[in-house]
């Protein structure tokens, strides 16, 4: 089990500072939990073998050597 605190906070609503390193990586494992979690295939076998997702990694796609 873990647990995450975030103390940054934004002095204004309207803050347009760009996000933090941390931010976009957590951002994009949201989006790619969320892509992996919506995925038809992915759904049954969750629900066949009673599984979770506990990490998603992006493969790389790049040409091979």
């Amino acid at each position: 089990m873990g647990v995450r605190v975030n103390t940054r906070t934004r002095a204004v609503e309207g803050d347009d500072s760009p996000p933090s390193r941390e931010d976009e990586e957590r951002l994009e494992q949201k989006r790619l939990r969320e892509l992996a979690e919506g995925h038809p295939l992915v759904r049954e076998v969750l629900k066949t073998f009673g599984g979770e997702i506990v990490e998603v990694r992006r493969l790389d796609t790049g040409p091979r050597q």
